[in-house]
């Protein structure tokens, strides 16, 4: 539609997402998000916050489900979408939400640890961890053991060849 503004904007959930369902059966979910600027003082040459922008946004249909089960009070989020202003209020209607991972450490279901997705390790009980194993053992991710983290430097990205057009 002609006049339409689309941005992105980062800021976190303030308050639990609200999931309804319109009046022709459409999933909805609306939260309020609080985006904080860092502005410049040329005076002093440090940044500090600015006022907080509050921002009304609403997800449909199938991420409006996801966004209801992911988000939560204070998770910061990355959101795209059309920007709308009525009654000096800003309203985002948006196609994308996201979890902003300079903040949180974000897990989709393939990732999920098996302690938090419910899952019984040999033979224990969901959500029941050994008791000789220290607190930071049973809730580490895999990824952050020492082993996986040898040879880091050494990781470079692949070299990819271009192929050349033919004449």
């Amino acid at each position: 539609m002609p006049g339409q503004i689309t941005v992105t904007m980062h800021g976190f959930v303030h308050d639990e997402p609200q999931l309804r369902s319109t009046e022709r059966g459409m999933l909805a979910c609306r939260f309020r998000l609080v985006s904080i600027p860092r502005e410049y003082d040329r005076d002093t040459g440090d940044w500090r916050d600015g006022e907080p922008v509050l921002v009304l946004v609403t997800v449909r249909a199938r991420t409006a489900r996801h966004v209801a089960a992911s988000l939560t009070d204070r998770v910061h989020v990355i959101v795209t979408g059309v920007l709308d202003i009525r009654d000096d209020v800003l309203y985002l209607d948006a196609d994308r939400v996201g979890i902003d991972l300079a903040e949180h450490v974000a897990y989709v279901d393939a990732t999920l640890p098996d302690i938090l997705a419910g899952k019984s390790r040999k033979g224990r009980s969901a959500g029941k961890p050994a008791a000789d194993s220290p607190p930071a053992a049973r809730s580490a991710p895999t990824w952050t053991a020492p082993e996986r983290q040898r040879d880091w430097e050494a990781i470079t990205a692949p070299t990819r060849q271009i192929p050349q057009p033919s004449h």
